[in-house]
């Protein structure tokens, strides 16, 4: 499973590098700012990232991707976007492009493993929550990889 972080400013990054201060380097796990983008292209992007270089909704598919530092692992793949905090505007546009991923769907007709591949948003994201996706992801069912991540986001959180 693949994961998107999408933020405010440079929090996903910061967020990326954190983990791989304490993992290493790390593959399959993008960031992506609103900074600079207004919500139409913001979800472009995260529809570049979710269909894979030229199979994006946005014009210059490729090149949006790659001028964010994104690799868009591509379309079928199980993917994770995890927004900054509920209902900011990060969120809404993930919500928006997890219902465009929807409705290409079923617009095609595919069920069973192609209808598991619709990305998932988590909101509130912190680095327990990233951690946990890093090292757990492999070998564990995406429904339960959610679970597992906002359980551990939540436990991260302490008064």
């Amino acid at each position: 499973m693949r994961g998107l972080i999408v933020t405010h400013g440079k929090l996903g990054r910061a967020l990326i590098h954190s983990a791989e201060l304490i993992l290493g380097p790390q593959s399959g796990l993008d960031a992506l700012s609103n900074e600079n983008l207004n919500p139409d292209e913001l979800r472009g992007r995260i529809l570049d990232w979710l269909c894979g270089a030229g199979k994006g909704a946005a014009a210059g598919a490729a090149e949006s991707a790659a001028a964010n530092g994104t690799t868009g692992a591509g379309a079928g793949c199980p993917a994770l976007l995890f927004a900054d905090f509920t209902g900011g505007s990060c969120y809404a546009v993930c919500r928006r492009a997890i219902e465009t991923c929807r409705e290409r769907t079923a617009s095609s007709g595919e069920v069973g493993e192609a209808s598991a591949t619709v990305p998932v948003v988590l909101t509130g994201v912190n680095l327990p929550m990233i951690l946990t996706f890093l090292t757990c992801r492999q070998g564990t069912k995406p429904e339960e990889l959610v679970e597992l991540v906002k359980d551990r986001g939540r436990k991260g959180i302490r008064c």
